[in-house]
């Protein structure tokens, strides 16, 4: 595995076996995955020479850093055939990049009427009045979940006073932000 840190790259090793290493073996592969060349790591050239003399040549998978919030990515090496060589299984290998970003998550009050208040509705049989909660998170990336409570200074309690919420904010891998409704329900106290 790499990572996203400059001094944590991926290596693939691509290594000849047999009695004649007198001579250079260029190697011809290419590249696949779901991380992209230029984007996330370093460009890598489709070919890899095995100097005279040498059993083995490494491709190094540079990652490049930056600050968005990503899933786990791969870089997948296929060796391709050439009648210079022959591919033992597998003939390919895989590089998983991890992400060095962590996601920061806000949360603020939304669909609140009178200021910061939600007026509760004057008889138990009206209809319940809305206020909603939205997490927010700077980019998209993996599925996430974020965990909550509810609490203030108030009386309110959750089932009686509003409807019972579950705790958790379920982000698919792209959204950006999370409503979480909270409805105000009539009591008779």
């Amino acid at each position: 595995a790499a990572s996203e840190t400059a001094s944590d790259p991926g290596r693939f090793t691509i290594t000849r076996t047999g009695q004649d290493h007198s001579y250079d073996l260029t190697v011809h592969f290419s590249l696949g995955g779901s991380a992209l060349p230029g984007a996330d790591y370093r460009r890598i050239d489709g070919t890899a020479v095995i100097p005279a003399h040498e059993t083995s040549v490494n491709i190094d998978v540079i990652p490049f850093n930056d600050s968005i919030d990503e899933a786990t990515q791969t870089v997948i090496c296929r060796l391709a055939t050439n009648d210079k060589y022959a591919i033992t299984p597998p003939g390919s290998a895989t590089v998983t990049i991890v992400d060095d970003d962590s996601t920061q998550f806000s949360i603020r009050a939304t669909g609140v009427n009178d200021g910061n208040r939600v007026r509760e509705p004057v008889n138990a049989t009206d209809p319940p009045t809305r206020a909603s909660f939205t997490v927010y998170r700077p980019s998209s990336g993996d599925s996430a979940k974020v965990f909550y409570t509810i609490s203030g200074s108030s009386t309110a309690t959750s089932g009686d006073d509003y409807t019972q919420l579950d705790g958790v904010a379920r982000f698919s891998k792209d959204d950006l932000s999370i409503d979480i409704p909270v409805d105000v329900l009539g009591d008779t106290v």
